[in-house]
């Protein structure tokens, strides 16, 4: 990538613009993928999630979400459109996951569902002891991506 002289103007026209820069792999959680019926539909807004996990608690965190979380939060929220773990480049022990709502009225109703259910409830006990931190940014496709 050096070499291409694209990336060295892009470098060039931009030094001095980024304050910071953050590079990160992913690859697909312990349990990807979801079934088929999980994976589709709308996208209008994407809720995506980065949870870090407390060194040495990532598969913790995985096994406890497949064990109790996943079919609870897959029949209230249904469209989960990917569920990853950081690779060995970047922030580690994070779990990233992104969900796909018609709009900001569809995931309140949704969410609010999930919150109100006694499995999930439970499964937060258990969940929120593993994680540093939690971070949650609503995203919308622009009109090329995949995701619709």
């Amino acid at each position: 990538m050096v070499a291409d002289p694209q990336w060295v103007a892009y470098l060039a026209d931009n030094k001095g613009k980024f304050v910071a820069q953050v590079n990160q792999t992913i690859r697909p959680a312990p349990f990807w993928p979801v079934p088929d019926q999980y994976r589709n539909g709308p996208a209008n807004f994407i809720d995506l999630r980065i949870y870090t996990a407390k060194s040495g608690h990532l598969a913790d965190y995985f096994k406890l979400y497949e064990a109790e979380g996943m079919k609870v939060q897959l029949g209230h929220i249904g469209h989960c459109i990917g569920y990853f773990q950081s690779g060995d480049v970047g922030p580690q022990h994070q779990i990233v996951h992104m969900w796909g709502y018609s709009d900001l009225n569809d995931r309140m109703k949704r969410r609010a569902g999930m919150a109100a259910d006694p499995a999930w409830q439970a499964y937060i006990k258990k969940m929120t002891p593993l994680l540093a931190t939690m971070e949650v940014k609503l995203v919308r496709p622009l009109p090329f991506s995949l995701i619709k």
